[in-house]
């Protein structure tokens, strides 16, 4: 089972309703939308778990499982790429 959570190389914000993150190594901005964000508090909260993570997603927006965990994984990769996630296990 992967678990997720947020990496020492970043800082973020909320505005506006979306989440605005910094990976402070790189000096680049990156900004998340509402799906993305929703993502980002429940790390934000603690590492978390793939199933944790699209179980909250299913309940909280209209969307299929498989394409839940499809766009969740597509998200966790590229936050993963940046280096503004880690996977623990």
């Amino acid at each position: 089972m992967s678990i997720y959570k947020l990496s020492d190389q970043q800082i973020s914000t909320q505005m506006n309703g979306e989440s605005i993150i910094l990976n402070h190594s790189k000096g680049e901005y990156y900004s998340l939308n509402e799906v993305g964000s929703e993502v980002w508090a429940l790390l934000t909260a603690g590492q978390k778990t793939f199933s944790e993570i699209t179980d909250s997603i299913m309940e909280a927006f209209d969307v299929t499982e498989e394409q839940c965990k499809t766009d969740i994984t597509a998200l966790l990769d590229e936050l993963t790429h940046e280096g503004l996630v880690q996977k623990v296990d």
